[in-house]
């Protein structure tokens, strides 16, 4: 079974003058996890820390700028120790506030030509509003031109069609001229002349017919043909200055793109190397430096830290000490192989498995995959979701974690595809390929049998891995008397086990049986505080004896029900299976429905293709979703609290950076 994998306790004391050698050594190299020294005892307190947060703050201020303009540019920063060997000569020559003064550079240049772009932009969309109005008063461009000592005044705006008739009536007791220009139901825009002596009373009647003012650019004021001239004269400047600032910007990135590498490589490196002095201690003249390492990586380390010093170092490394508290401060190390190794985003999101216990990595990869072909079996789906994966996984521009999905995707879509050859289904067509097992709605008792077989295994694998970390960390009372540990296990393979004897072979359940798969366990827990007491662990059950037996009653009853209920969950593996096929029947009658008159064969077909994209888009969601729930819920709450420490050493190729 994979496990955490054996991990050093080391402490290494370098000279000050060493220090940033050593430094730069284990960034390096990137193996080792830094814990603060304190942890090892009181004595520590007593050293000195590096605490220089200014310039640490300063260079994660630089290295989320520069981030920021890799982005803007489509420039792809990756870190690794060759770049770093052929950039160094070069990041040596450099200084902080140099470094800084061409960043802020890079964002003034990079914001005044995106700026100016976007003004063009902005200039060209009123521009081309411009033109749309045109077509509404390009007839009437020259009687909208009313001169400031006219006598007359003028309204351009639109009403509701149906008030035209009370503008009519409001505005004969005056005199007016209202010209018609565009009708768009239920829209009417007119331009109405009064005198300026009636302004006042004339907006109040306006207001009343819900009149809405359209107030006129100063570009539509003239001659039709001169208004057109202007509009195309301003476009083509305009997008002359726009190619121009567009040619200024794509010399200004490609400049951008071979200076910057070099200040990320700056910036990245010293930031690692302020991070990891956060957790050294020094004294007059010598530094200690703690932290975990794998076992593997030791030799090497030591080897570099000796080269790095001339020999002028102590090291020391020793075995963790393992017992229920250490589990969670010891970082666990994922060591799978790569093609399920994206199923660990997924372990992450449950939390981080204690120091030394089983990785359940490659489990949930194989139940996961095998419940969600099972509810999601179609060689049609199944192949479009693999299609989907591989092209995300491919993709040359797609991140690690978009390159991860892709390969969840396309495991899924296989396991799709493999149900779907043993259901006989294609797109929810059951008569295009022979079933190589079952079709599903026609075998209901045997899809939800093997279902909740499914979970009874699932459940005593939960189990047993519990019992087997409870082990692994010393957990001695964890693995006897939790609710999955031996205890717990009896009892429930002792339930499955009566029950197989009663309902599936139809045996009667003598005394004794009940007695020796129920009975005993019971009486066992009950146990549980004499235990504690004879080992030396405080007891979590306070109060007389009558509470204590209260306490256990309550916890045998909750975890009686808990069992039953997590069993039963699994059927719902195979009731989606059912509601899979179900969808389909429905989608297929519907099409049969709308098959008549004209176009019959291509509305049917219409249908089916809709009723396929639906099925494939909400239900293949909700089979995502209840497979998680299943695998958290069902099967990590067995042996899972989510508590460790995730290994996460000093690297110059990290990337969460």
């Amino acid at each position: 079974m994979a496990k955490s994998g054996d991990m050093k306790q080391i402490s290494i004391v370098v000279l000050n003058e060493d220090l940033a050698n050593v430094n730069e050594a284990i960034i390096r190299h990137g193996c080792l996890h830094p814990f603060h020294a304190e942890l090892m005892g009181d004595w520590a307190n007593k050293l000195s820390g590096f605490y220089d947060t200014g310039m640490l703050q300063d260079m994660k201020d630089l290295r989320m700028r520069i981030s920021s303009i890799a982005r803007k540019i489509n420039l792809d920063l990756k870190f690794d120790g060759a770049t770093l060997d052929i950039l160094k000569p070069q990041m040596k020559q450099l200084k902080p506030e140099r470094v800084r003064e061409e960043i802020l550079l890079f964002e003034s240049q990079l914001k005044s030509v995106t700026d100016h772009i976007r003004d063009i932009d902005n200039k060209l969309s009123a521009r081309e509003n411009v033109k749309q109005q045109l077509a509404v008063f390009r007839d009437v461009l020259d009687i909208t031109k009313v001169s400031t000592y006219s006598v007359l005044d003028q309204f351009v705006g639109k009403l509701p069609n149906v008030r035209l008739a009370d503008l009519s009536e409001k505005l004969k007791k005056m005199p007016h001229l209202v010209v018609p220009v565009k009708e768009t139901p239920p829209w009417s825009v007119v331009i109405i002349y009064v005198f300026k002596k009636d302004r006042i009373t004339v907006q109040k009647l306006l207001n009343e017919v819900s009149f809405q003012t359209v107030t006129l650019p100063e570009e539509l004021k003239g001659a039709p043909h001169e208004v057109m001239d202007n509009l195309k004269k301003s476009f083509e400047r305009l997008h002359e200055e726009k190619k121009s600032v567009t040619v200024r910007q794509t010399q200004i990135e490609t400049q951008i793109k071979d200076k910057l590498p070099l200040y990320a490589y700056f910036v990245h490196f010293h930031t690692l190397l302020l991070e990891s002095q956060y957790y050294f201690k020094k004294t007059a003249r010598t530094c200690l430096i703690t932290g975990w390492i794998p076992h593997e990586a030791l030799p090497k380390l030591t080897c570099e830290i000796q080269s790095a010093t001339g020999g002028r170092c102590f090291f020391e490394s020793v075995d963790p000490v393992i017992s229920p508290q250490t589990a969670t401060s010891i970082p666990f190390r994922f060591k799978n192989i790569s093609p399920i190794r994206p199923f660990e985003l997924l372990i992450k999101l449950y939390g981080v498995p204690g120091y030394n216990t089983i990785d359940p990595t490659p489990f949930f990869a194989l139940s996961m995959v095998f419940m969600f072909g099972y509810m999601f079996g179609d060689v049609g789906h199944g192949f479009i979701l693999a299609l989907l994966g591989l092209w995300l996984l491919l993709r040359k521009k797609s991140k690690t974690a978009v390159k991860q999905a892709g390969l969840l995707l396309t495991w899924c879509g296989c396991s799709s595809i493999v149900f779907g050859l043993l259901f006989g289904s294609v797109f929810g067509f059951e008569t295009l390929i022979p079933a190589l097992w079952i079709h599903p709605m026609h075998n209901i008792d045997t899809l939800l049998k093997i279902a909740l077989f499914m979970g009874i295994g699932m459940i005593t694998f939960g189990i047993v891995i519990n019992i087997v970390n409870a082990v692994r960390t010393r957990n001695w009372v964890n693995a006897i008397f939790d609710k999955a540990g031996l205890i717990g296990g009896l009892l429930y393979w002792g339930m499955i086990g009566l029950t197989v004897h009663s309902y599936v072979l139809k045996h009667d359940i003598p005394g004794w049986m009940i007695f020796l798969f129920l009975g005993l366990p019971i009486i066992t827990l009950f146990l549980k505080a004499p235990f504690e007491k004879l080992i030396g662990v405080r007891s979590h059950h306070e109060g007389g004896f009558f509470s204590y037996i209260m306490d256990i009653g309550f916890e045998l009853v909750e975890t009686i029900m808990g069992y039953v209920a997590n069993t039963f969950s699994f059927i719902r593996v195979g009731a989606f299976a059912l509601s899979h096929v179900g969808l389909f029947m429905a989608i297929f009658t519907l099409a049969q429905m709308v098959q008549t008159g004209t176009l019959a064969t291509f509305k049917s077909t219409i249908v089916i293709v809709l009723g396929n994209i639906l099925i494939l888009l909400l239900e293949g969601m909700i089979v995502s979703i209840q497979t998680i729930r299943l695998e958290y819920y069902e099967f990590f709450s067995k042996f899972f609290t989510g508590d460790g420490l995730l290994y996460h050493p000093i690297s110059i190729q990290d990337e969460t950076h």
